[in-house]
């Protein structure tokens, strides 16, 4: 590693003094850095190649997973269908105060990144805070309706308050995808890539199993629940 950083240090002096550039060009580079810093098309289409390289890993874990299967929420299909009725349910009030704030940071932060980085500053503050004030609303509101309406007035929908109130909990702080869209915003899209192979290939495979492993022992254990109950929640 060392003697790569010599030898690039090397190249780089000896292509300075080969290629002049005027004062105002210094400024520049200064100011909106130079060589891989530089801001342009080039961290775009590395961050696109980089993905090939987490395909290879990616298809080994999947791979090495499949036997396991059994144990996630694939073992009872019926399981999805509850997923998708309790995450439905308030999809809209989860939409509706998300204000699609990922395109947002999106729009804002590179604006602002070089020119004025004290406001790109404070336009990720702002989206931080809003996330994490919009979450505690929802879960307040949320939580309050499931336990003193869902449950006392015996709702059709009653039996989901369980898996309501699991699913509830990813709306606080819910600023991963805020830190996720900031690190590509500033073109960073290494290590945006990295964030999702790490939760997607993982992270949620791994706790989908070990939740579902625990899910089906406690189901079983307690019949009046039973298996497909522990893992739904598991998992």
């Amino acid at each position: 590693m060392e003697l790569y950083k010599k030898i690039q240090t090397k190249y780089l002096n000896w292509r300075d003094r080969i290629v002049g550039k005027t004062d105002e060009e210094k400024k520049e580079e200064v100011l909106y850095g130079k060589d891989w810093d530089e801001i342009g098309y080039h961290r775009t289409i590395a961050g696109y190649l980089y993905t090939f390289g987490l395909l290879i890993p990616q298809v080994i874990l999947g791979v090495l997973l499949v036997p396991f299967l059994k144990y996630t929420e694939i073992r009872y299909v019926e399981i999805g269908g509850i997923t998708a009725m309790a995450t439905g349910l308030f999809g809209a009030v989860y939409a509706i105060l998300d204000l699609d704030l990922e395109a947002s940071v999106n729009r804002f932060i590179p604006q602002y990144a070089v020119s004025n980085p004290r406001k790109a500053i404070q336009y990720v503050s702002f989206f931080i805070k809003y996330q994490m004030w919009s979450g505690l609303f929802q879960i307040t509101f949320i939580s309050g309706y499931i336990l003193f309406y869902l449950i006392p007035y015996g709702s059709t929908f009653a039996w989901l308050a369980w898996y309501l109130l699991f699913i509830l909990q990813m709306q606080y702080p819910a600023t991963l995808g805020t830190f996720k869209s900031l690190i590509g915003s500033l073109q960073y899209k290494n290590k945006e890539n990295l964030i999702v192979f790490y939760r997607a290939s993982v992270v949620e495979p791994l706790t989908k199993l070990l939740g579902g492993i625990i899910g089906l022992i406690w189901g079983q254990n307690n019949p009046k629940f039973g298996e497909m109950m522990g893992l739904a929640i598991g998992t």
